[in-house]
Formats: structure tokens, C-alpha cells, sequence
């Protein structure tokens, strides 16, 4: 099974009004008044102008610095806002709304250890942002520290039980973990608290697809979409559903509409495939195996398939190519030895045939009973039998 994305996300940038309600008191606090009117009216490249003027006229004030690295952030110069949130913090040791977006600085600039250390002083001077603990918990998502995230996301529920995605990103961090079940109960609370959370539907999708309800899963997939029609992801993630239940006709739609959205989505082709191949389409799947091939020239299973496909199609000297190139590409691929045995046998090549046999059962032994019967198949047909 090809588990889709997991989707953790930061807090929102924390911006400081201690001059709201002072307007027309002086001039600096005319201009960083200002510079948030247009900041919040979406004129942000102009509200700098005005940040500027405010910081010339008092060089002390740490909340124009903080605002202003707010519009640099919003305008992606992350390197530009971390140093207005360092001055903001030199002037100001105890904003905490300074220590918490020079993290998201950090953050954008990959610097996630140093982002962990500026959310960690802002919930020490605020121990009661919630944003904070959920800011820091995505931080340890990015470094793989998923029982910290867990840890930060439940402090946050904590502070504030109505938090929506702090219980959404506990979601994700336990199908990260493989802990399906609990991934549920997250993504059910995160959806009564926010029902339009489109990436709630997507990952309880996900959940109910590994605990095998695919049923389901198809159904909060079908909502993502109908939410977010223009995402492949979700698309793709049905089609798998769908290709698990054997709709391999709705399987195919599902992944056509993904290269329609995505003809990058490169991670389909594999799938849309191996689809066309259990629809006897064999042609536009040994076509389709082809280009997932292009893409990924050590993909074994590509290798794998498109030489099963051809062993389908009555070409199993074809198929024998494919399937050398999959055991040369990996040779601890099980299936690929005993598909090659089943190829062998259709052209009277019993002695080699065996070792082939031999050797998958050697790799997983499991794979005996399942190739029993595609081994007396393939001696009827030969046989003309079947």
C-alpha cells in the first residue's frame, strides 16, 4: 500500500498592535499605525515603506521591527524578517511574539533546531499560547521527533480544547507513527470542530484505508474532493481505495484525472498500470509500465509487471527480458523469480523453471500456495487446455 502525503501545519505569524487606539499621538506611532492599516488591507510591500519611516523616527520601538519583519516574511524574504525579529528581541528580551515568528523564519529557512529553541522561549514567557506548543510540535514533525510533536499537540489541546488543528496534527503524527486507530479519533474531533478542514477528510481517508475500511475512506476522499476539486493527491488516494476493493474501472478514472491535474504526478503512472494490466488493456499497460520505467530506471516492480503483463499478453520470451532486468535491479524480489518460472514453464524451460521456483520459495516461502495454481495454469496452457 502507497500511503499518501501527511499535511502538518505552522501557526500564524503573531503581529503586535501596542500602538492601537494611540493614533495621531506622534509621528512614529502615525507611521507604524499606518504601515498596519496597509498591512492589513493587503498592501504589504507599502505598509514597509511605512515601518521604515516609523523605525527613523524612534529606533527603540521592538514592535515596529516585529511588524515589519511580519511584511518581509509575507513578501518571502525569510532572511530579511529574521533579522527585524532579532532586533525586535535585542530591544525587547520578553516578546514573545518576536521569539515566535523569527521561529517561522527559521523554519522557512529549513533551520528547524533553532526555530524549536525561539517557540520554546515564547511559551516560556507565554505558557498559555497554544500556538506556540503547535508551532514547536511541527517543528519536531520536520526533525522526525514525532512523540515531542505529540507531546507539544497535547499541551495545546490542553491550553485550548477547542483547537482544531492541534487535534488535525495529532492526527497526522500518529499515521506517521502507524497508529491508524488513534489517527481516527483525532481527525473525527478535528472534523466536529472544523467540518471545511479538506485535509482532515483527506488523512481520516488515509486512516480508514489502513484499517482496511476502504469503504470508508473512499467516502472523506470523495468529500476532499468535492471540497478541493483540483488536488491529484486526492484523486489518487480514491483510486487506491478503489483499486483495493477491485472497482478497477473506477481506479482508472481516479488516476487519469490525476495526470489531467498533475502530468508530473509521476507516482501514478506505476498504479494506472498495473489498473490496465487487471483490466486485460495489456498494451496501454506494458505502455504504462514503460513510462514509469523512464522516470525511475531502478524500479524493479516496474520491471516486475511490465513482465507479467507480457507473460498475459502470450509474449513470455518478452517477459523473461523484463524479469532478468527486475532480479539484476534486486535480487531478493521473490515474486519476480517465481513470475519468471511461470514464464519459463510456458516455453518448455521446466529444468530452469524449477530454480526459479526454488529460489522464490527460498526468499518467502508464503509464496508457495499462490504460485501452485499459476503453476498448473501455466502447464494447461501450454498444454492447450485452457
Amino acid at each position: 500500500m502507497r500511503m499518501g502525503r501527511v499535511r502538518v501545519f505552522a501557526a500564524v505569524f503573531l503581529i503586535s498592535l501596542a500602538a492601537a487606539g494611540l493614533a495621531w499621538a506622534d509621528p512614529a506611532t502615525d507611521a507604524y499605525n499606518e504601515g498596519n492599516r496597509l498591512f492589513d488591507a493587503g498592501q504589504v510591500r507599502e505598509s514597509i515603506a511605512y515601518y521604515d519611516r516609523a523605525i527613523r523616527l524612534n529606533p527603540g520601538d521592538a514592535d515596529v521591527y516585529n511588524n515589519r519583519g511580519i511584511a518581509y516574511a509575507q513578501l518571502d524574504q525569510p532572511q530579511r524578517a529574521l533579522q527585524d525579529y532579532t532586533e525586535a528581541i535585542r530591544l525587547n528580551p520578553s516578546h514573545a511574539n518576536a521569539y515566535f515568528n523569527r521561529g517561522l523564519a527559521h523554519r522557512k529557512l529549513g533551520q528547524n533546531d533553532r526555530a524549536i529553541q525561539d517557540y520554546t522561549e515564547a511559551s516560556r514567557i507565554n505558557p498559555h499560547d497554544a500556538e506556540a506548543y503547535i508551532a514547536r510540535g511541527s517543528a519536531y514533525v520536520a526533525l522526525r521527533q514525532l512523540q515531542r510533536a505529540l507531546q507539544d499537540y497535547t499541551e495545546a489541546i490542553r491550553l485550548n480544547p477547542h483547537h482544531a488543528m492541534a487535534y488535525y496534527n495529532r492526527c497526522t503524527v500518529n499515521l506517521q507513527l502507524s497508529q491508524p486507530s488513534r489517527a481516527l479519533e483525532e481527525c473525527h474531533e478535528a472534523l466536529r470542530l472544523n467540518p471545511k478542514n479538506v485535509d482532515a477528510y483527506y488523512n481520516r481517508g488515509v486512516a480508514y484505508r489502513k484499517l482496511g475500511q476502504h469503504d470508508r475512506g473512499i467516502q472523506d476522499f470523495t468529500e476532499a474532493i468535492r471540497l478541493n476539486p483540483q488536488d491529484a493527491e486526492f484523486y489518487y488516494s480514491r483510486g487506491q481505495a478503489h483499486h483495493d476493493l477491485g472497482q478497477f474501472e473506477r481506479a482508472l478514472h481516479d488516476y487519469e484525472q490525476v495526470l489531467r491535474l498533475d502530468p508530473n504526478f509521476t507516482k501514478v503512472l506505476f498504479d494506472r498500470a498495473k489498473t490496465l494490466m487487471q483490466l486485460k488493456q495489456f498494451d496501454r499497460a506494458i505502455e504504462g509500465f514503460t513510462g514509469a520505467i523512464r522516470v525511475n530506471p531502478r524500479d524493479d516492480e516496474a520491471y516486475r509487471f511490465r513482465g507479467v503483463t507480457r507473460t498475459l499478453k502470450g509474449d513470455p520470451s518478452g517477459a523473461i527480458a523484463d524479469l532478468d532486468k527486475a532480479i539484476e535491479i534486486n535480487p531478493k524480489n521473490a515474486q519476480a523469480y517465481g513470475d519468471r518460472g511461470i514464464a519459463r514453464l510456458l516455453l518448455w524451460k521446466d529444468v530452469d523453471a524449477q530454480r526459479d521456483f526454488a529460489k522464490c520459495y527460498e526468499l518467502d516461502s508464503t509464496l508457495r500456495q499462490s504460485f501452485a495454481s499459476l503453476i498448473e495454469k501455466a502447464k494447461a496452457k501450454r498444454a492447450g487446455k485452457l
